[in-house]
């Protein structure tokens, strides 16, 4: 729901290099309403797969665990979605991913223009067979990795956030 903007201020990627940025995402109340009845639309005609909001670490963290959900590799296209690869993956506007059937195509992006939502729909990419997680962004690859290895990360870094903000023996136990 950016719009097309992918602004970085106060976003996970931000803090990691120990900034605040200079702009924040932000979003119309009018938007959330019409983004919330078309996803309920979505799923009351069961044409949804998988949902996930974007909101919380941008595009890659969806997508990753997305990837991690279903145990699949997913193939992603960052084709006209801006000129900066970073802060198309890492911006965390609000918006969400979700994943449809292909035969679907046509009747989700109907609902969601019925919605008033055309400037907000991107065909981004789909599951594949092989396990990686590989983004390209005009025909380039810039991205290729397992889900297995990233997801192993993934719980690494989680347990070493459970053992300091939790207690450590529990922590260790759920991650061994």
């Amino acid at each position: 729901l950016g719009h097309g903007c992918n602004r970085l201020g106060g976003s996970c990627l931000a803090q990691v290099f120990n900034q605040i940025g200079d702009t924040c995402p932000d979003v119309t109340a009018a938007d959330v309403r019409r983004f919330f009845f078309a996803i309920q639309q979505l799923i009351s005609e069961d044409l949804l797969l998988a949902y996930h909001d974007r909101s919380d670490g941008g595009l890659f963290v969806t997508v990753a665990e997305m990837a991690f959900g279903g145990r699949s590799g997913i193939d992603i296209d960052l084709d006209n979605l801006g000129d900066d690869q970073l802060a198309i993956l890492f911006s965390e506007e609000i918006g969400s991913v979700i994943q449809v059937l292909k035969a679907d195509n046509e009747r989700v992006r109907n609902v969601l223009a019925e919605h008033g939502l055309n400037d907000c729909i991107h065909m981004i990419g789909h599951p594949n067979d092989n396990g990686d997680l590989r983004i390209r962004c005009y025909n380039e690859m810039i991205f290729c990795e397992s889900t297995a290895s990233l997801r192993s990360s993934w719980s690494e870094l989680t347990y070493r956030m459970q053992g300091l903000r939790d207690n450590p023996d529990c922590a260790r136990e759920e991650y061994d």
